[in-house]
């Protein structure tokens, strides 16, 4: 009965660390799925004199992924109708130049700071338009989504290994008079800790199921799909379940043996 209870409570533990690494992985992904969508949906927008060529641009830094002219017929048209034609082709030929400025990565306030002085220093620019309030405020939030997700996942890791030091003085405790009766008759390290590995293999393949069950329902489940299209962000919830699968024997397996080692070797110390 106690060695159940032990069994059970590694595969509790087992199972939780690994749910709570791919949740760690998952809001991870989705901070930078939103970030990408979030830069592919944000411009800077330039203001000059004449048309500058893109290669100007793109040698002021290395953030800036193309510049394009932004067509302001459409903003201007209507007002051909209360515009004489001389004036409205007045208007045409000294309304400025916009372009629309397209960069590698979502900035920070002090890249865009930055991208914003250099851009200054290119002959012709009247303005600069980097919607700095609503690109602060976007980039807060991704920080503190990012921030936290390492809290969480650092959290987590810190009570797994306090619990896993409480085990192994369990394990110890359960195990160590047998260990020192078999070190007695010459048996090596593997054998005496037998009983150990063969919990450990058991409860960790137990524990990458439930825990590859549980990442794999709440991935192709209707309700998460939904709340990612809610937000923007496209869904399912991406979920490799080789690598997931992968991933998962390596962080069980070596927490398990490393742990089922300390065991084994302070037993044979003392």
């Amino acid at each position: 009965m106690r060695s159940l209870k032990s069994t059970l409570s590694l595969i509790f533990a087992l199972t939780a660390l690994l749910i709570s690494y791919q949740v760690f992985l998952s809001i991870d992904g989705l901070t930078v799925m939103a970030e990408d969508k979030i830069n592919k949906e944000y411009s800077v927008i330039v203001a000059t004199h004449h048309e500058v060529p893109e290669a100007v641009f793109k040698n002021k830094s290395h953030m800036i992924k193309s510049a394009e002219i932004v067509d302001a017929a459409p903003y201007v048209d209507y007002l051909k109708t209360d515009l004489s034609a001389e004036n409205f082709k007045l208007l045409q030929e000294t309304l400025p130049k916009f372009n629309r400025i397209k960069l590698t990565k979502y900035p920070s306030k002090e890249e865009l700071a930055l991208l914003t002085e250099r851009i200054k220093t290119i002959p012709g620019v009247l303005q600069i338009e980097a919607f700095t309030k609503s690109q602060t405020t976007a980039y807060t939030l991704l920080t503190a989504l990012k921030a936290g997700s390492i809290v969480y996942a650092g959290a987590v890791f810190l009570f797994t290994l306090l619990l896993f030091a409480k085990y192994m003085e369990v394990w110890r405790h359960e195990h160590i008079g047998r260990m020192k009766i078999m070190a007695l008759f010459g048996a090596p390290v593997w054998m005496r800790s037998m009983a150990l590995i063969k919990m450990a293999i058991i409860s960790s393949i137990i524990s990458i199921g439930m825990a590859i069950c549980f990442v794999y329902f709440i991935a192709i489940s209707e309700d998460t799909t939904a709340w990612l299209l809610s937000v923007g962000l496209p869904g399912p919830l991406p979920f490799d379940l080789l690598q997931s699968l992968q991933e998962f024997s390596i962080i069980c397996f070596a927490i398990s043996f490393i742990s089922i080692g300390f065991v084994a070797f302070q037993g044979v110390e003392e």
